[in-house]
């Protein structure tokens, strides 16, 4: 059988292949003629039924690179009506008094933590696990708060209209991210602190110092697990301005999810707390007001420790909060997240009994010692006084009795 050669099948059916080309055009340019019409009626319809322009002749500035690209930064001021004007000042002027607020809270929670700190890794007495977590979190309510504090001093000054605007962007981000990564380690060893108390509670064999590995991985390595792929999300589909508007919210909630985890966990682990005390107040046998009133006493400190205010407003997600609700629930957290760090360094090491006990311990040493050093001084002033001369002594103040002596394992170890 014979086979017609391509070029004379090409040619046959070339007439065909160029009807159909041409009905597929057209039947194109129809359906973009239609929905072109389409488009033109909807938005004259949205133009009629909206409010009429209250400015006319303003004007949108933005900022032209020298790579010859648009700035993302745009001043769109000359073009708000003067009611909605009168609005955003007031609203200003909320947020400015809540940022004064929060950088006093987080400026007395810093310097508060920072010496909390410093007394428990000074006395060796206090040196245990329990203790060791607690400085964990001290340590991340100090990152927390410098972090804060620190992207609201640089950002006034990294503004886009610098020099290098790509330089000022980069640093920017560079201190959103390290912000987020310092909030979301504050919230895991917070989360720390509730698993530790609650396995302290209600596991019978329970070995504190196995696994504070695992409190050091979870604490400081468990953001890293959600904050990088949130920077890499940004980076490839939200890539603007300084990373702190969030207009995509899927990737928002790559960090924002894992919080309310947390969040979520520590509050059941709070329940079940609170439950195992009142079964052990119970079993004592104590009068009702005596065990309620330790109850209280128990609740009010847990509450700091795990932070368990924000669960009051974790269900009002960002996108639901409007007008009163917004500020309410910024007012609520700006303000407890603030001085949280305070609350806990006061709860947990400076009215605690065993600081305490340590802080007078050396407190009497060194007054103990100063008396010695005074007598001495004395017999010497009163030597040199009779005899003419003094010789050269050393003195080599040393502890007396138990209170000189260093701490053994099993003082530390009864912490």
């Amino acid at each position: 059988m014979l086979t017609p050669p391509p070029l004379l099948v090409l040619l046959l059916s070339h007439p065909v292949l160029w009807k159909a080309q041409a009905g597929s055009l057209r039947s194109t340019a129809n359906e973009a003629y239609r929905r072109w019409v389409q488009y033109q009626a909807q938005c004259q319809e949205a133009l009629a039924a909206a409010e009429p322009l209250a400015v006319t002749m303003g004007s949108v500035l933005r900022l032209c690179e020298a790579d010859g690209q648009w700035g993302s930064w745009r001043d769109h001021s000359q073009c708000v009506s003067p009611e909605k004007e009168h609005v955003f000042q007031g609203q200003r002027f909320i947020l400015e008094k809540l940022q004064v607020v929060y950088t006093v809270g987080y400026s007395f929670s810093l310097a508060a933590l920072l010496l909390a700190v410093l007394i428990l890794s000074t006395f060796r007495k206090l040196r245990c696990t329990r203790n060791y977590i607690h400085m964990n979190l001290f340590i991340s309510f100090v990152f927390r708060a410098a972090a804060i504090l620190t992207r609201d001093k640089l950002l006034p000054t990294l503004g886009l209209h610098t020099e290098d605007p790509s330089q000022a962007l980069a640093t920017c981000r560079v201190a959103q991210t390290v912000t987020q990564y310092c909030v979301s380690a504050n919230h895991t060893w917070l989360l720390v602190e509730g698993v530790y108390l609650y396995s302290l509670l209600a596991l019978m064999a329970f070995s504190e110092d196995r696994h504070f590995k695992c409190y050091l991985f979870l604490g400081w390595g468990g953001p890293a697990l959600f904050v990088i792929p949130w920077v890499i999300s940004r980076h490839l589909h939200e890539n603007t301005q300084c990373w702190e508007r969030n207009e995509i919210k899927a990737i928002w909630w790559i960090i924002r999810m894992p919080i309310l985890a947390t969040i979520l966990v520590n509050f059941l682990i709070f329940v079940r707390i609170l439950g195992i005390l009142l079964a052990k107040l119970k079993a004592h046998q104590m009068r009702c007001q005596d065990y309620r009133l330790r109850l209280a006493r128990s609740t009010l400190t847990l509450v700091p420790l795990l932070g368990i205010h924000e669960v009051v407003f974790a269900p009002v997600i960002e996108e639901q909060a409007e007008g009163a609700l917004r500020y309410t629930k910024l007012c609520f957290e700006i303000l407890l997240s603030s001085f949280q760090g305070l609350f806990v360094s006061i709860l947990y090491c400076f009215i605690n009994k065993e600081v305490q006990a340590e802080i007078r311990k050396q407190w009497q040493r060194c007054q103990l010692v100063q008396s010695l050093l005074d007598e001495r001084r004395l017999s010497l002033d009163r030597h040199s006084s009779s005899h003419g001369a003094a010789p050269c002594l050393s003195i080599c103040s040393r502890g007396l009795g138990e209170e000189g002596e260093e701490a053994s394992p099993a003082s530390e170890s009864s912490c």
